[in-house]
């Protein structure tokens, strides 16, 4: 029985975690414009619930930087941005 609750305990472990990860693709075509980018692509959902942001186009301007850790820095656990020129 033990063994059992252990597995049980597991699963409901990892499936939490792949209902909690959200992410989300931007396609960046000018500096500086990400947060609206970011935005539309979004669609009304809060930007605090990415953690995972996948960024390809353009490159990315201080504007952008700052936009990216004002958003999300609290809660963003992975940045892909090698799709960046």
């Amino acid at each position: 029985m033990k063994k059992l609750n252990t597995i049980f305990c597991l699963s409901l472990l990892l499936s939490s975690w792949n209902v909690s990860a959200q992410t989300l693709s931007v396609s960046h075509t000018t500096a500086g414009a990400l947060e609206s980018e970011t935005l539309a692509a979004l669609n009304g959902a809060e930007p605090s619930t990415i953690t995972q942001l996948t960024i390809s186009g353009e490159t990315l301007d201080n504007t952008d930087a700052t936009y990216l850790k004002t958003a999300f820095g609290a809660t963003l656990e992975t940045l892909d941005i090698t799709g960046v020129a």
